[in-house]
């Protein structure tokens, strides 16, 4: 009778010990685990794990999926984009066991991104700006996977070229790298941020990616941006060669009514010059030919002038 009760009480024993040594039930005790003395912020999980500031690097993967193009700066040649730019990286102390706590993933509060380390994210081509990001996951795998998600809006330089305007392809490049030291950008090639919708005046012709490598420790997201240029043929081109149109005709205004055919082709010079002085406003300074402004400078302008110098040495369609 005695040994049963033994057998009993011995596997009581182990239950409790297994039950001790289980670790974090919860997102509470994990919580509590990195409030303790034992977890220290300061030490990468490299140098925890092995107790050495001589530990390898801790590879971490980082992806930018982008929402909405929000606009295009040309003047300023910037781009500003909102998505979700998540970060993932693994650390030992953070691991629990999957039995004991019945989930493969805990959910631990956003506030508790503090209380543990992190990587800096530092992105090359930003321009600063007065919007804070906004933090919406945060979540820790069973072998210490973390995954920190923010939503973030980014203003970004971009590299313009307007020879071909309005028949224009821009590349933006978004350039993500680390600034922490003793971690490597891992390629995360499973990541791809999908093709976000454009906006009223550029299409998004391409998106992709161009991974980290163990000699670039940089992650670039290239976004190629295609000019809707409908805008500008039925507002600005076809209007412009109407015009032209308006100035020849003033060649078949009788000679007798000089301001009727000076008016035709003063009216149409100002108004096709008011159209290169709209195209100027929305790019800057460049020292190159632009298409459309040659356009508008060389080949319509200069047909106001020739038919208004004609109008001035007395030329119509009756000296035929």
């Amino acid at each position: 009778m005695a040994r049963p009760r033994f057998i009993a009480l011995c596997c009581l024993c182990v239950a409790a010990a297994a039950a001790a040594d289980c670790g974090p039930k919860t997102p509470a005790d994990l919580v509590a685990k990195i409030a303790s003395p034992s977890y220290q912020k300061a030490n990468r999980p490299g140098i925890a794990a092995a107790g050495s500031t001589d530990a390898p690097a801790d590879p971490v993967q980082l992806w930018y999926d982008i929402r909405y193009l929000l606009g295009v700066d040309q003047k300023t040649q910037r781009i500003e984009t909102t998505g979700v730019l998540t970060g993932s990286w693994t650390d030992g102390r953070l691991a629990f066991n999957e039995s004991c706590a019945g989930a493969k993933t805990m959910y631990l509060p956003i506030e508790t991104r503090f209380e543990i380390w992190a990587p800096d994210v530092y992105i090359k081509n930003e321009v600063l700006t007065d919007v804070p990001d906004e933090y919406l996951v945060l979540s820790v795998d069973a072998n210490g996977k973390v995954m920190l998600e923010r939503e973030k809006r980014l203003v970004t330089k971009c590299s313009m070229n307007f020879r071909k305007m309005p028949y224009d392809i821009q590349r933006c490049d978004i350039v993500f790298t680390l600034e922490t030291p003793g971690v490597v950008l891992q390629a995360a090639a499973d990541k791809l941020s999908s093709k976000p919708p454009g906006n009223p005046e550029w299409n998004v012709k391409n998106l992709h990616r161009k991974q980290a490598t163990a000699t670039d420790q940089e992650d670039v997201l290239v976004l190629k941006l295609r000019r809707r240029a409908t805008y500008y043929r039925k507002y600005i081109i076809i209007p412009v060669i109407l015009f032209v149109l308006v100035s020849y005709s003033s060649f078949y205004v009788a000679r007798a009514a000089a301001p009727a055919r000076v008016g035709l082709t003063l009216i149409a010079f100002l108004v096709i010059t008011n159209f290169n002085a709209s195209v100027l406003s929305r790019i800057p300074p460049v020292d190159y030919d632009v298409r459309l402004l040659n356009f508008l400078s060389f080949a319509a302008r200069t047909f106001a002038n020739e038919s208004r110098r004609r109008r001035g040495r007395g030329y119509s369609v009756e000296d035929e």
